[in-house]
């Protein structure tokens, strides 16, 4: 008797180890993405809920190999609660290792924001609980990444969908006409362009390489487009081949002549809004003057001698 017991210790022993591997090897704590597919293993969250949140376009399917069963819940009330009254039964108890799916605006589809699922035999003694959260982009806050009742290592962010980055506004200020250092003409250039509008658009493109653009429709240059780079580019230069030139009639191009630049991103484009109109032609940037040398000496001197006839007259009052 005692050795048949042994021997059925022993055998329990290794029918748990072997059903604890299976397990461990069959089953992934977190969901998974193939395509538009998030597959959950429904065994993870019998100790406690779990929050995904998905693309609005995913079909969402619970997989599992212990005896539970699958239910959605109405409302976040019967989710918190553990109230089956109103939920829909989507699977009864036991293993389901092929899945129920739960695809977009089918049956039981992903129709709203969020989603509830539960197991109605350990809800309210383990927590056994599935919230899922429809849309936005990846990272977005929603409910799923708010919800109290998952821990940071149960809340899962499966969407694929990202927030793209606004492009960075260009301000570009008048040069003058013509861009300088001439460059080769800039380091790319077209002709016809259509407008002076897209000339910019050709330098906001590349927007890491260039810092100026240049467009020139007269004698010679049809409608010409050139680019000029961020580090060759010179405000300085350039002011002095004279002010932009435009067309007196909007409806026409001929004698369109400017080089616009960057602002804020060359080197010596003042960071102050500056008119082309008030910028000196010779030196748009010289310093304030310095005050003459020569005139504060002789101001200087001058307060010297009026000392000097003033001390003399005292003296000569005390000796009469």
């Amino acid at each position: 008797m005692i050795y048949t017991h042994q021997m059925s210790s022993v055998f329990l022993f290794i029918t748990t180890f072997l059903t604890t591997l299976a397990y461990s090897t069959s089953t992934s704590d977190t969901p998974t993405r193939s395509g538009t597919t998030i597959t959950i293993d429904f065994d993870v969250p019998r100790y406690g809920g779990m929050c995904v949140s998905v693309d609005e376009a995913d079909t969402v399917k619970f997989v599992w190999d212990e005896y539970h069963n699958l239910h959605r819940m109405p409302n976040e009330e019967s989710y918190q609660q553990c109230d089956f009254s109103g939920a829909t039964k989507l699977a009864d108890a036991a293993p389901n290792p092929t899945g129920v799916s739960i695809p977009r605006h089918q049956g039981q589809g992903i129709s709203t924001d969020v989603m509830f699922f539960s197991c109605s035999k350990i809800c309210d003694s383990n927590d056994h609980k599935v919230r899922v959260c429809v849309g936005g982009s990846q990272g977005e806050n929603d409910a799923c990444l708010e919800a109290s009742e998952c821990t940071l290592d149960r809340t899962h962010d499966m969407r694929t969908k990202t927030t793209p980055t606004p492009p960075m506004e260009r301000e570009y200020v008048q040069g003058g006409m013509l861009c300088r250092p001439k460059n080769s003409d800039g380091y790319a250039s077209w002709t016809k362009v259509d407008t002076p509008q897209s000339c910019q658009e050709k330098c906001n493109a590349d927007g890491a390489k260039c810092g100026a653009w240049e467009f020139e429709h007269h004698t010679g240059d049809d409608r010409e487009c050139e680019l000029h780079e961020k580090l060759v580019i010179s405000m300085n230069e350039t002011s002095l081949t004279g002010k932009c030139q435009f067309p007196e009639n909007d409806n026409d191009l001929l004698g369109y002549r400017c080089c616009w630049i960057l602002k804020n991103d060359v080197l010596d484009v003042p960071t102050d809004d500056v008119s082309m109109d008030d910028v000196p032609m010779d030196n748009p940037f010289e310093d304030e003057k310095t005050p003459n040398k020569a005139s504060s000496s002789n101001c200087i001197t001058l307060k010297i001698l009026q000392l000097s006839y003033t001390v003399l007259g005292y003296a000569c009052i005390l000796i009469l």
